[in-house]
This record gives C-alpha cells, structure tokens and sequence, in this order.
C-alpha cells in the first residue's frame, strides 16, 4: 500500500510524466521546461525524504548520475533523446529508485513494439509513463 508520504512524489511524477508523454507522442519532443523542474523538484523531495538517512540520498544520486551516462551512451545507438534521459533522472529524483525499473520495462515496451522494425527513434516518454503506473499500481496493492 502506498504511504501517505509518497503522494506528492507520486501525484508531481504523474503530472511531469503526463506531460512528458503527451508532448513526445503528439510532437516527437519531451521539453527541458518539463523535465529541469520535474529534476529539481525531485531533488527537493529527495533531501526531504532522506534527511535522515544520507547514504540512500547518496545512493540515489548516484543512479541518477549513471542514468545519465547510461543514456547518453543509448544516444550514440540511436532511438533515445536528450529529453528521454532527462525525464527518466527526473523519475528517479521525484520517485527514488524508480528508473531502476521504469527503464528496463520501457526498453522491454519499446522492443516489443517495434519488432521486425528499424524506427529512427522510440517515443519513450509515453512508455515510461506507463512503466511508472505499474510500478505505482504495484505499490498500492502491495
């Protein structure tokens, strides 16, 4: 079940991640006046959540960091944009530890989709958006 103090991270990664998701899908584009604030809000949330324990601050940055990396290093393969990354780090911050799944399972989408198919990119700003919902439906019901 979700705790009462994870419904503002939940509620501002909904609406980044709509948002988000809307713009990649009917414009090709997630947009930095989406993703810098979704970033430094959740950084905001983040030193909140974790004031009493720095190490999970610090663990958490660290993914953060290695998203990244790991996405600029997905760039030079093709299919993945800057705003992909900086929405998924936004993930991350706003919802910690989230990207270490919202990622994979959108990368799992995302090959399923485009099976047999060579697209010059995937939209995966819809896609981690509904990564995210199962990772949110989970967490209520467990």
């Amino acid at each position: 079940m979700i705790d009462p103090i994870n419904l503002i991270p939940a509620a501002a990664t909904l609406l980044f991640g709509s948002i988000a998701a809307w713009t990649d899908w009917h414009e090709g584009s997630i947009y930095d006046g989406t993703t810098i604030p979704m970033m430094g809000l959740g950084l905001l949330i983040s030193i909140f959540l974790f004031v009493m324990a720095p190490i999970l601050l610090l663990i958490q940055l660290v993914i953060t960091v290695l998203i990244f990396f790991a996405g600029k290093w997905l760039m030079t393969k093709g299919g993945v944009g800057g705003g992909d990354i900086k929405l998924l780090m936004g993930y991350n911050l706003i919802y910690p530890f989230s990207a270490l799944v919202i990622l994979p399972l959108a990368l799992l989408f995302a090959t399923i989709l485009t099976l047999g198919q060579r697209p010059e990119y995937v939209r995966l700003g819809p896609l981690a958006l509904i990564s995210f919902l199962l990772i949110l439906i989970i967490d209520i019901i467990f």
